[in-house]
C-alpha cells in the first residue's frame, strides 16, 4: 500500500528522500529522476524516489505510523521537530487537522499527509491518487 507525505518548512516544500528503508540502494536514473531498488533488502517502509510516496510491503498484517517510517529512517519527529528542522509542527491527513502526536498519524491506503514547521502554514490539501497506479 502507499501514502504520501508532503513536508513544509517555512512555507517551502522539502521533498523526502528517496532510498529511506532501503538497505542496499540501487538508484537508477529515469526521466522522472532517481529510482531507488533494492539489491537485495529493505524494511516494510521504504520510499523509492524522492517523490513522498511511502510504501508499505510487510508480510503481516500491521498497522504503521509516520513514527515507524521516521524509526527506519533514523530521524526526529514531534510536534517541534520534523527530521533536520525544527519549530511548531502542524500537521493535516487527508486535508484534516491532526491534533495529536504526528508519530501516531497512520500510513493507511492512500493517506495524503502534510507537515508543516514553522510559519507561514500551508492551506491543506489532499494527494490527488488518480492515474498514480498505487
Amino acid at each position: 500500500s502507499y501514502a504520501h507525505l508532503q513536508v513544509y518548512v517555512d512555507g517551502r516544500s522539502r521533498a523526502l528522500p528517496g532510498g529511506i528503508g532501503i538497505v542496499d540502494e540501487n538508484p537508477v536514473e529515469t526521466q522522472h529522476g532517481l529510482y531507488y531498488g533494492a539489491l537485495t533488502c529493505m524494511y516494510w517502509l521504504h520510499t523509492r524516489a524522492a517523490d513522498g510516496l511511502v510504501e508499505v510491503q510487510s508480510p503481516i498484517a500491521r498497522h504503521y505510523t509516520l513514527g515507524d517510517l521516521f524509526a527506519v529512517w533514523n530521524q526526529p519527529l514531534s510536534r517541534t521537530r520534523v527530521a533536520r528542522s525544527r519549530g511548531r509542527v502542524t500537521a493535516t491527513v487527508n486535508g484534516r487537522r491532526w491534533q495529536r502526536s504526528p508519530r501516531l498519524i497512520p500510513l493507511d491506503e492512500h493517506a495524503s499527509i502534510e507537515l508543516a514547521v514553522g510559519r507561514p502554514t500551508p492551506a491543506a490539501g489532499t494527494f490527488n491518487w488518480v492515474g498514480t497506479n498505487f
